[in-house]
């Protein structure tokens, strides 16, 4: 908690609010993209930055956003000057109602095809949401990010793995949540960015060279 408590003393209230800002703005771009592909309106939230520590995250999200597993989840790494990974979240079950926006689900299709493209379509959503995302993030800040494939965790899979594993209990994270829902269907999601504390020094200068614009 110690860490924690540093860490947020590090960023002053203008900084978050900053923050808060570029956040906004990329996560209108990530879900007009994602809009766009699948022709439904989608609400989104406004992003909610909040400074929390490795140690400490899993119980941030279930009592805070209030979702526990099982789930299933898009997870991908990034890294440049900007580094971390982001990972989605949907609830079990809803992968079927995506496919359905996509235009992949087939109900008469056998299992194992309709599953694959159940998949499918939880691969595409996410890659859509971390490319633009991420994307303009780091061009609003005015830097580059290369990309790991994504990696999809079902549910249902019976070695199903939580992407929380991959953050140490020893590092400080900033996680950016946003809560995003389909107009046409009840399908929630959510979006995590996290980043890791070695970043941050970067991240706190670009945030004051990007304001210095106005």
């Amino acid at each position: 908690m110690k860490q924690v408590q540093e860490l947020s003393k590090s960023f002053s209230e203008d900084e978050k609010e900053i923050l808060q800002e570029v956040m906004n703005i990329s996560f209108g771009k990530a879900i007009a993209d994602l809009a766009e592909v699948v022709g439904v309106l989608i609400d989104l939230s406004v992003p909610n930055v909040t400074l929390v520590s490795g140690e400490d995250f899993p119980v941030y999200l279930v009592n805070k956003i209030k979702v526990a597993p099982p789930y299933n989840s898009i997870e991908q790494n990034f890294s440049g000057k900007l580094s971390g990974h982001v990972f989605m979240i949907f609830p079990e079950g809803s992968e079927k109602k995506l496919a359905d926006l996509l235009g992949t689900h087939d109900e008469h299709l056998e299992f194992e095809d309709a599953a694959r493209l159940e998949k499918g379509a939880l691969i595409e959503i996410g890659n859509i949401l971390t490319g633009a995302c991420i994307g303009k993030l780091v061009e609003v800040l005015q830097e580059t990010v290369s990309f790991t494939p994504p990696r999809l965790e079902m549910a249902s899979s019976p070695s199903w793995q939580t992407p929380l594993n991959l953050i140490k209990k020893e590092s400080v994270v900033i996680s950016v949540k946003t809560e995003f829902k389909f107009s046409k269907d009840d399908i929630k999601g959510y979006f995590f960015l996290i980043t890791n504390d070695q970043s941050i020094p970067w991240f706190k200068k670009a945030l004051h060279a990007f304001m210095a614009q106005f």
